[in-house]
């Protein structure tokens, strides 16, 4: 079956986050605490994790594969700081709770954290046992 047009994909994934919305919208405190579907997750983690998601999948994605472009495109413009920051927030997230080492700048994070860039001897003494989990994602 073949993926709709991009405008479709929008489309749907518009609705499927509006129709989330609306049946969470008027929940209070207590229903939040409800458990979800998710073994273990009430509805409040459930949302916070699609929150996560979408913010990792539409911006972590879109942020390195715009540094992916710049590799041979030199003179293009770095990636939005806002959109970088989320980017860097996430590969955070995913390195905890060793972290990350305090040498590297957001384009560090995002290439190495993203297997684009190798570990040095330098990020592997900084990283100890964590190294093991790069990359982070690729």
């Amino acid at each position: 079956m073949p993926l709709p047009a991009a405008d479709g994909v929008v489309s749907a994934l518009d609705h499927a986050y509006a129709d989330v919305t609306a049946m969470v919208a008027d929940l209070d405190d207590n229903d939040l605490l409800l458990p979800s579907g998710c073994r273990g997750w009430s509805i409040a983690d459930l949302l916070y994790h699609m929150l996560q998601d979408a913010q990792r999948a539409l911006v972590t994605e879109a942020v390195i594969h715009h540094l992916d472009l710049t590799a041979s495109l030199p003179d293009a413009p770095a990636p939005a700081a806002a959109a970088t920051a989320i980017a860097v927030s996430t590969m955070e997230g995913l390195a905890a709770p060793g972290g990350l080492p305090a040498h590297w700048d957001d384009r560090a994070i995002l290439l190495k954290g993203s297997g684009r860039a190798a570990l040095d001897a330098t990020d592997r003494r900084a990283l100890g046992s964590g190294a093991a989990l790069f990359p982070l994602l690729s």
